[in-house]
């Protein structure tokens, strides 16, 4: 496992079998040249027949629906994970609602980089596993 800055990680070219960002994109300050920053990162530490497997928060209906109830007092009361999630909307609003905003070019992004294995939204996620491009 490595932690650090997922725009500069520390590691050697091709070094690396598959990459996993869980629920961390979003949080990118700059969308639009950081993750850009990021996923050439991501694909520079990856090994040629590396994969990336991305799960995100992503705009559906059910999400659409779980805002809602983010939004009533009585709901964050009596479902205590809902609270928490209302709360770390509510820390994270600028990022979050951002990146819901801009699908069409998160999904560009991905495939500057990566070809689509799985590509799946529901649920309120973006599930993501892509195979390495040759040459982005």
């Amino acid at each position: 496992m490595y932690v650090g800055d997922a725009g500069d990680l520390k590691l050697d070219n091709g070094c690396v079998d598959i990459v996993v960002v869980q629920g961390g994109l979003h949080h990118l300050p700059a969308l639009e040249t950081d993750l850009q920053k990021v996923l050439s990162e991501i694909h520079r530490v990856l090994k040629t027949d590396g994969r990336f497997v991305l799960i995100e928060p992503w705009q559906t209906l059910f999400l659409k629906m779980i805002h809602w109830m983010c939004e009533k007092p009585i709901l964050r009361r009596a479902w205590g994970k809902l609270d928490a999630l209302a709360a770390m909307i509510e820390q994270e609003k600028e990022t979050y609602f951002h990146w819901l905003s801009r699908p069409d070019f998160v999904l560009s992004a991905l495939a500057k980089f990566f070809v689509p294995e799985l590509q799946k939204a529901g649920w309120g996620k973006l599930q993501f596993v892509g195979r390495k491009l040759t040459n982005p």
